[in-house]
């Protein structure tokens, strides 16, 4: 399997959006600052894909270990298969921030 498409897409406190790499825009084929940018995996995704995301973003939260998954995302052309390393963000305090998420689309 080769990978390809580095994505970033880091999520605040709230795990709303505060940024997506264009390479994260062009995959997910919306517009980063009007479809992304303030809004969570619920308002964005079927709650069958949000819900999995949210799991997954509450383990990265409480983990001092990057959590590794492979997330199946549905697109308008299809579903595809990212292969996501999650860890989270933290302030100097050590406080945490929020969550970054870095994709790499798996390519059969």
């Amino acid at each position: 399997r080769l990978f390809g498409t580095f994505a970033q897409a880091p999520k605040d406190e709230a795990l709303r959006f505060v940024y997506v790499n264009p390479a994260a825009e062009r995959a997910s084929r919306v517009v980063r600052d009007v479809d992304w940018i303030g809004k969570t995996l619920e308002e964005l995704f079927p709650p069958e894909v949000a819900a999995a995301g949210r799991e997954v973003e509450r383990q990265a939260l409480q983990s001092i270990e990057p959590v590794r998954t492979i997330d199946r995302v549905p697109l308008a052309d299809g579903p595809r298969h990212y292969l996501t390393v999650r860890f989270p963000i933290t302030m100097p305090s050590g406080k945490v921030y929020g969550e970054q998420p870095i994709a790499t689309k798996k390519i059969q």
